[in-house]
């Protein structure tokens, strides 16, 4: 007896179950709503629904830049790391990345202190994307500082839908 018709079996088989394991996979993923946005991750919101979301319990503090920095540090690191980690757990939850704009004298001062708060909150949403939270459960904005303290910071708002 050749080897070669039981190897053409054998592979025949093999092929039929992967095919049929892929169709029942798709199946699954496209008749159950729920585990196709745990896949794609949440719903895409319009700037009506940021604006509406209802703040959530969930807290994270604001993370600390160095002067005129965009760049993440270590402990800038850990601390989204546990937001991500909570993000995850609730994926129900939004979040708005706020860089804070910091007062200027002038123009030109003003026009560089947006553009880093930008950064810096485009920044924060890559790295939570780039630990698997969706860009679409995040938006980037920027707002002027609530403190005169010189603070160079990204803040955080978590919600839900109403």
């Amino acid at each position: 007896m050749s080897k070669k018709p039981a190897f053409r079996a054998l592979l025949v088989a093999a092929l039929w179950i992967g095919v049929m394991s892929l169709l029942a996979v798709s199946y699954r993923y496209f008749a159950n709503p729920a585990l196709k946005e745990r896949v794609e991750g949440a719903p895409e919101l319009s700037t009506k629904q940021w604006q509406e979301l209802a703040v959530s319990n969930v807290r994270a503090e604001p993370i600390g830049f160095a002067r005129g920095s965009a760049q993440l540090s270590d402990e800038n690191r850990r601390q989204l790391q546990d937001l991500c980690a909570d993000l995850r757990n609730s994926p129900q939850l939004y979040v708005r990345v706020i860089g804070d704009v910091r007062a200027a004298e002038d123009a030109a001062e003003a026009e560089a202190n947006l553009r880093l708060a930008q950064t810096r909150a485009q920044v924060v949403a890559e790295f939570l994307s780039a630990t698997g939270i969706s860009f679409t459960r995040l938006t980037v904005t920027t707002a002027k500082s609530a403190n005169n303290d010189g603070a160079q910071t990204v803040m955080f708002v978590i919600g839900t839908m109403p």
